[in-house]
């Protein structure tokens, strides 16, 4: 679909807010949207996190996240 998309429409991805939310993996993080990436590259991209109905009490996850999104689509 990517291919397809280019740069006519804004490519929206929406992760699974599990990884955010309840499984917190740094290092997982860095991987799965480092592929989000590659897999929009050319697109113009967004990235919408959903169903956050929870932390687990940990709200500076959300915070952690865009400064890792930042980081890794410096890279890719």
């Amino acid at each position: 679909m990517s291919e397809r998309i280019g740069k006519k429409a804004v490519f929206s991805i929406k992760p699974n807010p599990a990884y955010v939310a309840a499984q917190w993996d740094e290092d997982f993080l860095r991987k799965y949207t480092a592929d989000l990436f590659r897999n929009s590259r050319g697109n113009i991209t967004e990235i919408v996190l959903k169903d956050t109905h929870t932390l687990q009490n940990h709200p500076e996850r959300l915070a952690r996240w865009v400064e890792i999104c930042r980081e890794v689509k410096a890279t890719v």
